[in-house]
């Protein structure tokens, strides 16, 4: 029902229920019932709506028996009025009805020398009571008239001083960041250093973010100090920082909470923290294991309502603690450290739970039949006490989108159970138990009808748990959490909840929990300008996504859970059209057909399953309107502007994955939109935070450095950019997404590329490698040839001369294009479209379970300007592609032998001067156990495709003086490295464990064959290696005694097909070792020239 609670902490002096225990106590009440004001100094304004009331309480070095302050609000006459009083040590806070006080509640406080901050909150159907950074008092109350506020100081020792009247509405706050670059003056610095940052182009999306500068704690706000009860959200990109987090209910940078995250290390696990920060000094509320990943996109979320506390991390709820600190105040933003934020978020969070264990005035409002609580022991009921029809609600009138839930226990109640939506007797509906079983209904204007009912035989002498889930024009009925009714209700149904007993008394309940759904992050944004432009229709444009045959239009998606279609209802006069949800796909009004027609200036609606009538109705529709056709399990019904027209329950639900659309009657593609809970859509157009950047550099960039006002999300700086989903699929997947290759290479007038195709995509990996599951390859090899690749293996292929046609820049339709690639996997049958013609198909009889899906490309910049996942089944998120372990410095250099002459790298102390080469795309280089005693170099690759290149870190030297190379070595079965050396100009290879490939080269220059190392084992066990360096240099260069030989290293191949992006080894945390490298000196060696090759001298 809450979010877990994990090591959890209450902070504060009175804690929320020792607050309400203190409720209606008669001797509290009895000295506390504020008086009739006499001399009160009144604000200006009304109390109108909800507010809050402020003023800061000064306490006189000694306060007297009779010193006494009020804090008047909603007063209408000396009759009528609400007051908190402060007084004796303790704050009352009561409302006065024609002269006679209701206790609404107490609290004790210490009543100091000096000023303290007191706040009243009037909510809808709450006040809570704020001092010195605390609730202290949470009380509930109907609200009463709006009438004026003000002070009344009774005697000299407490005075109320700077009062003030501030209108609340509930919070609502986004920001993008998406403003002049000099601009911040919506976010305080209170801590370090923040900045804005803008990716240049007059056309693209998500190209502002807001940065922490400072080396240490970075601590930024922004809203007002009245914002109560809410959640705020952002996405992060850590780069440099240690820790980062959100806060709320910021006063300054020494008073806040904040829902901080630290970085996971190889050797820090990194932790997940509620921390209380009060007075500079923290408190840490909650805590469990498990940091984020540097470098890549990340959000954090705070939640702080009703005395509670709660943090998610990449969207999972994960910690929560009970706190009543603060209870009002801004946004904030941590980083300890350089980070980037992006897409905040903040917006009102409520929510409730009653136990009905507390002393006190009821939070529930009753009509009808009387209601009691009862308490006896470690127990506590709330209890319909007399006959008839009882109701008891609470809650906000404005509340919606809802999940709520009660124990409920019917007794000798005719029916019993919870109500939902209530506005008023005459209008809520409910969720009862009966003899016959569950049933829903509706209660309009006094009129009651029976929504959904489900015939179950029920033990009324037991307690039974009733929910009901409340979203988008869906009630979800649950009985002991078991789904068992689903029904239509109006979308936009708000009201309180509460109890609903009918006939006899004796029906308890008890466990009232209420929480609400969250907002889902809109991913499928575009940016306006894109909609405008024709290149861009097939992924901007919502029309693109019907296509047309035999005069129905065909939605792309496939819909493998529950549809919705929503569209514009065009204000005519006549005419016929249809919406169709779970069609086969091959014909129409295979599924669920809703058919429409106007006539008259009204919408008659007609609901067929599979042809055959099921229901009907209508609705006027002389103006434009919103038309919503949507089926959730076997409920399939429509709405017209939120209110339900027709709806039918289909107990065997039909199967069929395709929505179409019939044109005619006001029905146009145009304003056509489908939907379902299955689909993963992402514009990139807010920070990617469902996505990992395996490889590359992941950015908004311009697509073409030649006009720099296009930009689009992209990954550059990599042989082979790879992104990752976060989430896994299994069963039936279509993946579709929108590619382009960088222009890499502007200077060049005619092509503009260095290499042109490989624009790719993989499904059912592992997270790490696309050759672990299915990879598409599309105009791979140079633009030459189409690819389906089963776990790195060739299954089906087709080959050009060229796949992209005229692929060039001086082609403008080609260079402006976006490639629309669309992989489909159903069971065992896979296949291939490239911008909707059907390239390549291949079954498999032993199809891979699922899995993430990646777009990536080989040897080219890749743009991506939309992905589409239409799935079976979401089976969680992957674990990211990263390694743990930690490198090593680079220190030492290579030993000098003076004895054997030579020199020697056996990687006791340090790395001797081995190295990775300095990149963005660097291997993992470290010391490593090696056997028993002693330590080796390790090279490990950090992603998929590594180039496994490690530098011996050696000067320039003399083959044939330095000619006979040995050492030990450990190769995992699936490395695949090399042996390199530069001789003047080239490169020159000693093949090692990769196999001979033509063309073999190091980066940009080719590799000529030296040599061979024989009888090499790859068995993850140690075996030694030996080769006559100086040999084979005298064969190659016969004629040149002065030759030298620089540069030498271990690598993988480039050239291999597709090695370097994870095809046939060197796979994600791929690793060999080497040890005991020895280079033996000829006779005539001195140790000087040994020292001067080492770097020693």
């Amino acid at each position: 029902m809450e979010d877990p609670v994990v090591t959890t902490l209450t902070v504060g002096l009175t804690s929320r229920k020792q607050a309400r225990a203190l409720c209606l106590g008669a001797a509290l009440f009895l000295i506390g019932v504020p008086r009739a004001p006499a001399a009160v100094q009144f604000l200006e304004g009304d109390c109108e709506g909800e507010f809050s009331l402020r003023t800061e309480a000064k306490v006189a070095g000694k306060v007297g028996n009779g010193d006494a302050a009020e804090l008047l609000f909603h007063y209408a006459d000396e009759r009528n009025y609400c007051a908190l009083k402060v007084a004796g040590n303790a704050l009352t806070l009561a409302r006065v009805e024609n002269g006679k006080a209701i206790g609404l509640g107490s609290a004790p406080v210490r009543l100091t020398g000096g000023a303290h901050l007191l706040t009243v909150q009037r909510r809808q159907w709450r006040v809570n009571v704020v001092w010195d950074d605390e609730t202290v008092i949470q009380a509930y109350d109907a609200g009463s008239a709006a009438g004026k506020a003000g002070t009344q100081n009774l005697g000299a020792g407490i005075k109320l001083e700077s009062a003030k009247l501030q209108p609340w509405e509930p919070v609502y706050y986004t920001d993008d960041f998406a403003r002049a670059a000099n601009s911040s003056e919506l976010w305080k610095t209170l801590a370090g250093k923040w900045g804005l940052e803008e990716i240049k182009g007059a056309f693209g999306s998500n190209r502002f973010s807001w940065r922490s500068q400072g080396e240490g704690p970075n601590l930024c706000s922004s809203g007002y100090w009245f914002w109560d009860s809410y959640k705020c959200e952002a996405s992060v990109h850590p780069s440099g920082a240690t820790s980062i987090g959100v806060a709320a209910f910021v006063r300054d940078k020494a008073n806040h909470l904040l829902v901080r995250w630290t970085v996971r290390t190889s050797d820090q696990v990194g932790e997940k923290q509620l921390v209380a920060v009060r007075g500079g000094r923290e408190t840490v509320l909650a805590t469990k294991p498990g940091g984020y990943v540097a470098n890549q996109w990340h959000s954090v979320r705070i939640v702080a309502t009703g005395g509670r506390v709660h943090g998610s991390f990449d969207g999972r709820p994960e910690l929560s603690a009970d706190c009543e600190l603060f209870g009002e105040g801004e946004i904030g933003l941590f980083a300890e450290g350089t980070a980037q934020f992006d897409d905040v978020r903040a917006e009102a969070a409520d929510g409730f739970r009653e136990l009905f264990g507390s002393p006190g005035p009821r939070e529930l409002k009753e009509v009808g039949a009387g209601w009691t609580a009862k308490k006896g022991g470690d127990w506590a009921v709330y209890t319909k006490s007399a006959p008839g029809t009882g109701v008891s609600v609470l809650g906000r009138a404005d509340w919606r989108d809802y999940v709520y839930g009660a124990d409920v226990k019917p007794g000798g109640s005719a029916a019993s159970g919870i109500v939902f939506g209530f506005v008023d007797e005459k209008n809520y509906e409910a969720l009862l138990c009966t003899a016959g079983g569950l049933r829903h209904v509706r209660v309009r204007e006094g009129n009651e009808t029976v929504v959904g009912e489900c015939p179950l035989q029920l033990d009324t002498g037991a307690w039974q748990r009733l929910k009901v889930d409340l979203e988008r024009g869906v009630a979800r009925c649950y009985l002991n959490d078991e789904l068992k009714l689903v029904s239509a209700i109006h979308a936009e149904l708000a009201g309180r909840v509460g109890f609903r007993a009918d006939g006899n008394p004796g029906a308890s309940f008890d466990n009232l929990v209420v929480w609400f759904h969250e907002a889902p992050t809109d991913t499928a944004v575009v940016f306006e300008q894109f909609t405008k432009e024709e290149t861009m229709n097939s992924w901007a444009n919502p029309a693109y996504a019907w296509r047309e045959a035999g005069g129905v239009y065909w939605h792309l998606g496939e819909f493998f859970a529950d549809a919705r279609v929503d569209a514009q209802l065009a204000a005519v006069n006549s005419g016929q059209g249809s919406l169709q949800l779970c069609c086969d796909g091959q014909q129409p009004n295979t599924g669920y057909t809703l058919a429409v027609t106007r006539e008259q200036g009204k919408a008659k609606f007609a609901l067929l399953r599979q042809q055959q009538p099921v229901a009907t109705g209508e609705a006027p529709a002389a103006e434009p309107a919103r038309l919503s056709f949507y089926r959730e399990g076997g409920l399939v019904a429509a709405t017209v502007d939120d209110e339900p027209v027709v709806s039918y329950y289909d107990p065997q639900p039909l199967s069929g994955r395709r929505v179409a659309l019939a044109p005619g009657g006001g029905l146009g593609t145009g304003t056509a939109a489908a939907d379902t809970t299955h689909l993963f859509d992402d514009t990139f157009g807010r920070a990617p935070i469902n996505w990992w950047g395996a490889r590359g550099d992941w950015q908004v960039t311009p697509r073409w450095p030649c006009d720099d006002r296009w930009t689009f999300f992209g990954g550059l700086q990599s042989d082979a950019p790879m992104l990752w989903s976060r989430r896994k699929f299994d069963g039936d997947v279509v993946f579709e997404a929108w590619l382009a290759q960088y222009m890499d290479n502007s200077d060049d007038p005619q092509i503009g590329y260095r290499h042109l195709g490989n624009l790719d995509l993989a499904i059912c990996g592992d997270g790490r490698d696309v050759s672990s599951g299915y990879s598409f390859v599309y105009a791979g090899k140079d633009n030459t040839v189409v690819r389906i690749m089963r776990k790195g293996q060739v299954v089906a292929e087709e080959k050009r001369p060229e796949i992209m046609v005229k692929a060039m820049r001086l082609n403008v339709p080609w260079q402006r294009h976006w490639f629309h690639l669309r992989v489909e996997k159903r069971g065992g049958n896979l296949r291939l479209f490239a911008d909707d013609k059907l390239w390549l198909k291949y079954t498999d009889p032993d199809p891979l379970p699922g899995g993430q899906v990646a777009a990536w490309g080989y040897r080219n910049g890749l743009m991506i300007a939309r992905a589409r996942v239409w799935y079976e089944k979401d089976a969680g998120e992957g674990e990211p592609p990263v390694l743990l372990e930690q490198a090593s410095p680079v220190e030492g250099q290579w030993q000098v032998d003076a004895k054997q002459l030579g020199l020697v790298s056996d990687f006791e102390r340090n790395t001797n001067g081995w190295a990775p080469v300095p990149s963005a795309e660097a291997m993992q280089v470290q010391l490593a156990p090696a056997g028993a005693s002693g330590r080796c170099l390790k090279v490990t690759a950090p992603f998929s495709g590594g180039d496994m290149v490690v530098m011996a870190g050696l000067k320039e030297f003399d083959p044939l003086k330095l000619g006979k190379l040995s050492f030990d070595y450990k190769l995992d079965p699936q490395a695949k490295v090399n042996l390199y050396a530069k001789f003047g100009a080239d490169y020159h290879v000693v093949l090692f464990s990769a196999p001979e490939s033509p063309g073999e080269a190091r980066p940009g220059t080719p590799a000529k064959p030296l040599g061979k190392l024989d009888n090499v084992v790859a068995d993850n066990q140690w075996h030694h290696a030996e080769f006559d360096l100086a040999a084979a240099v005298q064969a190659a260069f016969p004629n040149r005694p002065d030759i030298r030989a620089a540069n030498l290293s271990f690598a993988g191949p480039r050239d291999a097909e597709y090695l370097r992006a994870g095809f046939g080894g060197n796979y994600f945390g791929t690793s060999f070792c080497v040890d005991n490298v020895r280079l033996a000196a000829a006779p005539g060696t001195t140790v000087e020239e040994l020292k001067a090759v080492a770097g020693a001298g």
